[in-house]
């Protein structure tokens, strides 16, 4: 049978090789934490009000997990809650929400968070950590940046070094985003995921929770390997990842340094 698939866009491609027949295969390692450790960390760890903003940053599986486990605390406590999400992530994110109704998704069609922050009694993020060749790293900083401050966002992109991914490098594009976001009043949680499973789940404001998030997700993705003359890399296996041109290039720039 088939060994290796590749994503693209929503369709797995099946590669005629066994996966046997590779001289090495390289790939992270780390330990999957207990669910009930991970309804623990919810429960105990993110201040729950009544009229509280859930604003969605992520659409995998693992954030989408999360935030039913908000819901639900939330439910049992009889809080009120509104989620908003980014249009491009609204569709997978209620996808992976898929059977769970009482959950509305509101896409963000707002120009100031603050303001719209103003309109509840608290604020409370969910996004996941990633590799990204303008900033360096992805997450709740660099998103917030993308969707919904345009200026801080072109001046981070004018103040990259040059035109050459540089994933995983901490530089000025990623300090703008964290300063831009850094006196944000909202709890965030930052996911370290792979695929539908946590790896590791950061809460804080939102730059501490990024800043632990980002420092775990270095520690158990970095592998040292020796040079090939040809190689097959391949990311994360959920199809949003893949399913635009834009989305799968970062993918590439990503792995630039290889390449």
């Amino acid at each position: 049978m088939p060994e290796i698939w590749l994503r693209y866009g929503t369709t797995d491609i099946v590669l005629d090789i066994k996966f046997e027949n590779l001289a090495n295969q390289i790939s992270s390692t780390f330990q999957v934490p207990l669910e009930q450790d991970v309804k623990t960390a919810i429960t105990s760890g993110v201040p729950l009000t009544d009229k509280m903003l859930f604003l969605g940053l992520s659409g995998s599986k693992a954030a989408a997990k999360i935030i039913m486990m908000l819901a639900e605390e939330a439910h049992t406590k009889g809080f009120s809650f509104t989620l908003d999400v980014p249009h491009k992530i609204a569709s997978t994110l209620r996808a992976n929400l898929a059977g769970i109704e009482t959950i509305s998704i509101n896409r963000i069609s707002y120009q100031s968070l603050n303001e719209r922050m103003a309109k509840f009694q608290s604020t409370i993020i969910v996004s996941s950590v990633a590799y990204d060749p303008l900033f360096g790293f992805a997450g709740a900083p660099t998103t917030l940046l993308r969707n919904l401050l345009p200026d801080q966002m072109a001046e981070a992109f004018k103040a990259r070094r040059d035109n050459r991914p540089a994933p995983g490098v901490e530089e000025d594009p990623l300090k703008i985003a964290t300063s831009a976001v850094e006196s944000t009043p909202a709890t965030s949680i930052e996911l370290v995921a792979n695929g539908d499973n946590v790896v590791g789940i950061h809460i804080g404001s939102i730059k501490e929770a990024f800043d632990k998030a980002i420092a775990q997700l270095q520690s158990i993705s970095t592998v040292e390997a020796e040079p090939v003359k040809c190689a097959i890399i391949s990311a994360s296996d959920e199809a949003s990842t893949h399913s635009t041109l834009a989305s799968a290039l970062n993918s590439l720039w990503n792995s630039i340094h290889i390449v």
